[in-house]
């Protein structure tokens, strides 16, 4: 059974934040087919409206669903990436169903992620209680102040953060360090062949993660 991931997208998100993550496992697909093994993930994008969103710098998106008729359940993967930062502040404003959405989704799903400063989205939702968490270097202090009383630590200079729990709640830094994430997570889920089949294919050297998270 392929394993399902959800990418919430929104207006002003930022394009490299969800699509570098997608487009690693939607490589991982091509690396597993190249070995006859067939597609390992099905790869949905949800809004929290259903109706075109427009990212970061004009681009378009036609979400898969909207939270009103997405089927995300207890074994798929929910990816939260960043946008702006006015779009980020003003997220629950803008989408106020969202919260209560966002809240039951980091205690349902397999795996809870966000990348950059959709560390910032999460946060509220209580994601990163009594967890470890990072976000893009130039806002960890705003992630500080948000998850103050949380029992939260935000770790400065990681890569990614993995909490290793049930569900699974992992961030990481800033915008390209969600692809470093995206290939963590896909040898969890798979194995070092795929990973190393899957940097091929994309050309892709990596970095490690860069403090003991």
């Amino acid at each position: 059974m392929k394993q399902k991931i959800y990418f919430l997208v929104y207006d002003e998100v930022e394009v490299l934040d969800f699509s570098g993550p997608f487009d690693v496992y939607s490589m991982a697909n091509v690396a597993a087919n190249n070995k006859g093994q067939g597609d390992l993930f099905e790869l949905l994008t949800l809004s929290p409206t259903g109706k075109t969103v427009t990212a970061m710098h004009g681009l378009s998106i036609n979400p898969t669903y909207s939270i009103d008729d997405c089927p995300i359940g207890a074994d798929d993967i929910l990816i939260v990436p960043g946008g702006t930062l006015p779009s980020v502040n003003s997220f629950y404003d803008t989408y106020p169903t969202m919260l209560p959405w966002m809240t039951a989704q980091k205690d349902q799903v397999k795996v809870f992620a966000s990348v950059c400063i959709g560390a910032l989205i999460a946060a509220p939702a209580m994601a990163f209680e009594g967890k470890k968490t990072t976000t893009h270097h130039q806002l960890l202090g705003q992630l500080e102040a948000l998850v103050q009383g949380q029992n939260a630590a935000v770790i400065p200079g990681a890569r990614y953060v993995d909490n290793d729990g049930t569900p699974n709640i992992m961030s990481s830094a800033g915008v390209s360090a969600g692809m470093d994430l995206a290939f963590y997570l896909l040898k969890k889920l798979t194995n070092q062949n795929i990973v190393s089949q899957t940097m091929n294919i994309m050309e892709y050297n990596g970095t490690t993660n860069w403090v003991n998270s």
